[in-house]
């Protein structure tokens, strides 16, 4: 078996000293963000194996299939500037780093790959990854807990260790828990149809709410303000559109942009943000999207009134380091887009700061605004490039070590539609502690 360090160690594999092309591991990102500098956690992250060489091309031939996939991918201009961007970073790392692009790993046991037509019958309720010993999570648990069929069909014991709390002591509601310490914490979610406990890692000082984001509105209710707030919305998808509705579903089968339009406008993201808030959020290459996001009308510029100051590429690559489809590929893109904003500072705020830090005032000491998510260069959008391989499809690199620098160092982080807990930081949303279960990580040399 493969040899695992027995300590964390930086998920950060290579960076070059202007630090805007960093190779990162995917796994070590996530268990490095689970504990801290005084409670490190060292277990290791159940993955996927490495891909050894890229995807099999399942590109159109037909010329109309073409036409009707250009329409809905990335602008050509937009790719252009990327492709050009990825391959410079591409060269820069493999001038400077030597070995495999990922840290090593211990896998998942990989269940027999089902016909096309049972696939997409599938349901929540079925188990999707094994652990190591053959014992899964079933996917339907947390779901059931956030919406249950009927009231009390589904109802948890909940067992915390000292100074981890439950804001609402309903056994089957957790909408907000908070682990006020800086030990970690196990959670123990036990279904009473079936006894069997379910444990959960909750890191040192941790909030969460297991909760609907459509719906609850925890962070607001305690009237929290963030330094920080990172969103990975559920974007419409072909699978979306062809998976069939559950009782339990809501925003993670939305189907149509408009949808994800409410649903991110309704979640009155300006009431949580402090003054100088930073938030970040992944697209797709959907060109919809990027307009629902960036345009005049679109959640930067109108909604949350934010500018656009930094744009990161995460290239997926083999574990040799070429990327995971061709740059150039109409289906199938080896890369999305993360995109930072900073909160505009209004008119009231301005004119406070002027008064504490001018004597003179006629000195305008601001710079005039500029033209909202123009992504012009007077507005000076530094672009960066995000490098690892590929996990399970749902993980994303942990940002908590590349994100350090825009936020005070106690700053306050939420994460919304989050699928796994981080030391310091609130998680939000219906999977929030999907990773943190207990079955999807491994002591160092446990075989």
């Amino acid at each position: 078996m493969t040899s695992i360090p027995p300590t964390p160690a930086s998920p950060v594999l290579w960076q070059n000293r202007e630090q805007t092309v960093t190779l990162i591991d995917i796994p070590q990102s996530t268990s490095v963000g689970q504990g801290t500098d005084e409670f490190p956690f060292n277990h290791v992250l159940l993955s996927t194996e490495p891909l050894k060489s890229p995807y099999e091309s399942n590109e159109p031939k037909a010329d109309a299939a073409k036409a009707k996939l250009e329409t809905n991918s990335v602008h050509e201009d937009i790719h252009s500037n990327y492709e050009k961007l990825i391959t410079s970073s591409l060269a820069e790392i493999r001038s400077g780093y030597q070995g495999t692009w990922c840290s090593p790993r211990l896998f998942l046991q990989e269940r027999p790959r089902a016909a096309k037509k049972r696939k997409l019958e599938k349901t929540k309720d079925e188990p999707s990854e094994l652990g190591p010993n053959g014992f899964d999570l079933p996917s339907g648990f947390l779901q059931n807990i956030v919406y249950p069929i009927t009231p009390n069909s589904f109802m948890c014991e909940l067992t915390f260790g000292n100074d981890c709390h439950a804001e609402n002591t309903a056994q089957n509601d957790i909408t907000f828990v908070y682990n006020e310490s800086a030990h970690p914490q196990t959670l123990i979610m036990t279904p009473l149809s079936s006894l069997q406990p379910f444990k959960f890692h909750v890191p040192p000082n941790a909030t969460f709410s297991l909760s609907d984001c459509s719906t609850s509105r925890p962070f607001h209710d305690a009237g929290q303000k963030f330094d920080m707030i990172i969103l990975d919305p559920p974007w419409p998808n072909r699978s979306v559109r062809r998976a069939r509705k559950t009782s339990h579903s809501t925003y993670e089968t939305a189907s149509r942009t408009s949808d994800i339009d409410s649903l991110l406008k309704n979640l009155r993201l300006e009431e949580l943000m402090a003054d100088e808030c930073m938030v970040g959020i992944w697209i797709t290459n959907k060109p919809a999207i990027r307009e629902l996001v960036l345009g005049p009308n679109g959640l930067f510029a109108k909604t949350w009134e934010l500018d656009l100051v930094e744009e990161w590429i995460w290239l997926k690559t083999t574990m040799n380091g070429g990327p995971v489809s061709e740059l150039g590929a109409l289906w199938r893109k080896p890369y999305e887009v993360f995109l930072l904003g900073r909160r505009r500072q209004n008119s009231q705020t301005r004119d406070h700061m002027a008064t504490l830090t001018s004597t003179n005032a006629e000195t305008n000491i601001f710079e005039p605004e500029s033209k909202p998510n123009d992504e012009s260069e007077d507005n000076a959008v530094k672009q960066r490039v995000l490098v690892s391989v590929p996990d399970l499809h749902s993980r994303k690199p942990c940002l908590k070590e590349l994100l350090q620098e825009f936020m005070p160092s106690d700053g306050r982080v939420l994460e919304i539609f989050a699928r796994h807990l981080v030391a310091g930081w609130s998680s939000w949303g219906d999977e929030c502690v999907k990773f943190n279960w207990e079955g999807y990580w491994q002591r160092p040399g446990d075989v």
